[in-house]
């Protein structure tokens, strides 16, 4: 599916700098909204995973949570990338999961994306490196932005395709005038009619902020507003929105 139409049916916090991507011509601004792109997708499918791995306990299993402690305090991108490595790793057990799919995407399409695959972790082959050399680097010529986009556009861009369950989720608020769906490139929810309506308003009155449903089920996700968007280091250029 291209990405154009893909956009549209995934998630908000994913489609909104994924949108920025597809219509930014500026090189160096487009690199960030690529990152923002894959941080944001990790943030989300941590905190889905966790509301998975929790429910219906309400608790995380106690090893895992030692796991999570520091990284989600003092979260960076590599520390997204080591939760979502930990959380897969246990999804992979479940038989129930509300995002089977998540193990195999992160094993096997992103991590190698994020360390670079090979000894040498570079800007030009590893994810994590590129986000530090964009936030830390100094200034960025618009040279080695256009090279950079040159080696990032194919990898990423089929990393992003391969998302395409992520449009079988819904995330679900509710406000006086009712739900609301949060899904495109928009910070604002567009009208929802929950089909398990039951369901839909346990998980809010658990979170109190979002929920994700899936069918007929529904999971809290109250972690997802603890966290705004990357801190995008050039000013000419907005961060997306936080959900």
């Amino acid at each position: 599916m291209a990405l154009a139409d893909l956009v549209i049916s995934l998630p908000s916090p994913i489609a909104l700098p994924l949108q920025d991507y597809l219509e930014e011509a500026v090189p160096r601004q487009k690199l960030w909204a690529m990152y923002e792109t894959v941080e944001l997708t990790l943030r989300l499918l941590v905190f889905i995973g966790i509301a998975d791995l929790a429910h219906p306990e309400g608790k995380l299993p106690q090893a895992l949570r030692k796991i999570l402690r520091e990284p989600i305090e003092r979260p960076t991108l590599g520390r997204w990338a080591d939760m979502a490595e930990a959380i897969a790793q246990r999804l992979a057990d479940q038989t129930d999961s509300l995002v089977p799919e998540m193990t195999a995407w992160v094993q096997q399409t992103i991590l190698p994306l994020l360390d670079g695959g090979c000894d040498q972790s570079t800007e030009h082959n590893s994810l994590v490196e590129l986000r530090n050399f964009l936030a830390h680097g100094g200034g960025l010529s618009q040279a080695l932005a256009t090279r950079l986009i040159a080696d990032w556009r194919e990898p990423f861009e089929q990393a992003i395709a391969s998302i395409t369950w992520l449009g079988e989720l819904t995330l679900v608020v509710q406000d006086s005038h009712g739900y609301g769906c949060l899904r495109g490139p928009t910070s604002s929810a567009t009208p929802y009619t929950p089909g398990n309506l039951a369901v839909v308003a346990e998980a809010l009155a658990l979170a109190d902020a979002v929920a994700v449903v899936r069918g007929d089920r529904a999971l809290p996700l109250w972690p997802l507003l603890l966290y705004g968007p990357p801190r995008n280091p050039y000013d000419d250029y907005p961060s997306v929105e936080s959900v």
